[in-house]
């Protein structure tokens, strides 16, 4: 169902908001991480995240912005046969480009982020890693210059039947008005080594390991 976390902090140009990890069904759960002002007209965004799928080559959306899940002026990520896939929805462009190469190939924890500045290819991490990616659809990308406020919705796709609702993990989703840099996705995603220290206690132990395991709970990070 609908969960609306509270968020640790806001996103700004100069600062990140930070949502807790959340467990998805696959079926009907999201989570809605409310906006803030900035957001409208903003000119850059990026979005840093960490997910585990419940099968591999997963086909599903990971989070979409705008004002509803409906709207047609939106930043959105999803997985498409294990690549990832960000399409940009402005008033006067969209564009579509997926990695590659088959992005999340397995079940195992990963750290992805999208850096998205107005007129521009966004940029495509995982891991802490900038990946190539392949354009399917860049003929409106003159006119993606502003994002429009609206909530982040995670586990969701740009379209809900067809892109699919996410099942497994997908937590400490950072937002930021801001194109950051390679250096902080990359220190970002080192924060993040082990699925126990994503998503459980982060005590580097076996014991907690196993029962993170089988009942993860969120661990925020303040930054």
């Amino acid at each position: 169902g609908l969960r609306t976390p509270a968020a640790t902090g806001g996103p700004t140009a100069s600062s990140i908001g930070v949502w807790p990890a959340g467990l998805f069904d696959g079926v009907d759960d999201v989570n809605k991480l409310p906006s803030v002002a900035g957001w409208n007209g903003a000119t850059a965004l990026t979005v840093a995240c960490l997910v585990q799928a419940n099968a591999a080559n997963p086909t599903a959306g990971i989070w979409v912005t705008g004002a509803d899940p409906a709207a047609g002026q939106r930043l959105s990520l999803r997985a498409s046969a294990g690549k990832l896939v960000v399409r940009i929805e402005t008033p006067a462009g969209a564009i579509t480009l997926q990695t590659s190469a088959v992005a999340i190939p397995e079940t195992a924890a990963h750290h992805v982020a999208v850096v998205w500045e107005a007129t521009k290819r966004p940029l495509i991490y995982l891991d802490g890693t900038a990946v190539a990616t392949t354009d399917l659809d860049v003929t409106g990308l003159a006119g993606t210059s502003a994002v429009v406020a609206g909530d982040l919705w995670v586990g969701l796709g740009i379209n809900p039947t067809s892109n699919g609702r996410w099942a497994g993990r997908i937590g400490e989703v950072a937002v930021s008005l801001a194109a950051r840099s390679a250096g902080w996705i990359a220190a970002q995603a080192a924060a993040y080594v082990r699925p126990v220290e994503m998503f459980g206690t982060g005590a580097d132990d076996a014991a907690s390991e196993a029962a993170s395991a089988a009942s993860p709970v969120a661990t925020p990070v303040i930054l």
